[in-house]
């Protein structure tokens, strides 16, 4: 008889883990780092699953906008940040532990916030927001053109302009253009309504600064179908890019 009460806890502990379970975790996966030029990049936007990934809704880009005195054509890599702009490596060193695949760290919306980056927007201020759930590996390639507005095309066919994001008041123009305007030293960084998007010139934060620069990051969005959370995947950096000069 006393060994009933004993018998009856070990019931009610296997009841419990049988019934209660373990959460689950939801997850995103990383999307493939991408062919990377002086003028663009071309990224693979990986098939997701609708059963597996039933809860993956689109793809988001975060940019920043670097204004500096360095001259840096071609492939830019990491090891020319330092020559560009000192915040450009302070938000890399921020940021990189995302892209690691060997840590679990995943970030939130926030994160690219506090650094001061947007969500990047498409053909007439919508946020860009790809189907995440396809039944195919979608190609997705961005253009920096040297004289016109940046694009993007998806499987080849252009989807329209990528532009600044809108909820900046951006005045006039939200191209990524590199107008005096956008490279105006004084106008730029979180004092600014207009280019909270832009890092001024971490050498000489006056004047017009002789060149900007463009960092984007890459994501999967979804949500979490427990508690309708947002939940993004690891990053991938798509690149850093000269914006050439217009005007």
């Amino acid at each position: 008889m006393r060994q009933k009460p004993f018998i009856l806890l070990i019931f009610l502990i296997i009841i419990g883990f049988t019934t209660c379970g373990i959460d689950e975790y939801f997850y995103l996966p990383q999307i493939p780092q991408g062919s990377v030029s002086a003028s663009g990049v071309t990224i693979m936007l990986p098939y997701l699953s609708s059963t597996e990934f039933y809860y993956a809704s689109s793809y988001i880009i975060y940019y920043k906008i670097y204004l500096s005195n360095f001259l840096k054509e071609g492939l830019i890599e990491t090891d020319a940040f330092s020559d560009i702009s000192s915040n450009l490596v302070n938000d890399w060193n921020n940021l990189v532990r995302f892209l690691d695949i060997t840590r679990i760290d995943v970030p939130s919306r926030s994160d690219f916030a506090n650094r001061g980056y947007y969500e990047l927007q498409f053909n007439n201020n919508n946020l860009l927001s790809i189907p995440g759930v396809t039944s195919t590996n979608r190609n997705m390639e961005i253009i920096f053109h040297a004289t016109a507005p940046a694009e993007i095309l998806i499987d080849n066919a252009s989807e329209g302009k990528i532009q600044r994001n809108n909820n900046l008041e951006l005045s006039p123009n939200p191209d990524f253009l590199s107008t005096p305007e956008l490279r105006s030293n004084e106008d730029a960084g979180t004092g600014s309504i207009h280019n909270r998007d832009i890092s001024p010139s971490s050498t000489d934060p006056t004047g017009t600064a002789n060149y900007a620069y463009v960092s984007m990051y890459i994501l999967t969005l979804g949500s979490n179908p427990t508690n309708f959370v947002p939940i993004l995947s690891k990053p991938t950096h798509i690149g850093v890019f000269l914006l050439q000069p217009y005007l």
